[in-house]
């Protein structure tokens, strides 16, 4: 039995979230896009992500640092997500 992963706003995510959140993304009728990519397609985007996070934190700028932190985090949790799939 597959769980339906419902979005709802709250103040705190979990990690089993991220999870469900991925498990949509990739699923039968989840984004295109997320459901074409590959480990080895997802290394520019993760590089990119990466080096935005390095500047917002060499300019201290905390929110911008928060933001893209989180890209760096779900662009991991995506590579991760697809090689649990396999």
């Amino acid at each position: 039995m597959v769980k339906v992963y419902m979005w709802k706003e709250k103040d705190f995510y979990t990690v089993e979230d991220l999870v469900g959140i991925m498990r949509v993304l990739r699923g039968e009728n989840g984004c295109p896009w997320d459901k074409e990519q590959t480990p080895l397609t997802m290394r520019a985007p993760l590089i990119e992500e990466t080096f935005e996070a390095v500047d917002a934190i060499s300019n201290e700028d905390a929110n911008h640092t928060k933001e893209e932190l989180g890209d760096v985090f779900l662009n991991a949790s995506m590579i991760s997500s697809m090689y649990q799939e396999n």
